[in-house]
């Protein structure tokens, strides 16, 4: 299990594009603006009687690099 501790800065965890929440996944370990980015998409569900949410990454392989980003962290 992973949690991204930034809210207010470009490494926040979860962006959103368009109404779509992403997974941000920044492994730069240099640079404000680094280049290795990776965003994944997230599958969304909502139960409309409790308002109860659930969020999805809908491609397993783009968070295989949990471990080597630097916004993500391991909760233990």
């Amino acid at each position: 299990m992973y949690v991204a501790p930034e809210y207010n800065s470009l490494d926040g965890g979860v962006k959103a594009d368009s109404g779509q929440l992403l997974l941000n996944l920044h492994s730069d370990k240099g640079g404000i603006f680094g280049d290795k980015f990776e965003m994944c998409y997230l599958d969304n569900y909502v139960c409309k009687d409790c308002g109860y949410i659930e969020n999805y990454v809908n491609d397993l392989r783009k968070i295989q690099v949990l471990e080597e980003t630097k916004n993500w962290k391991k909760v233990n």
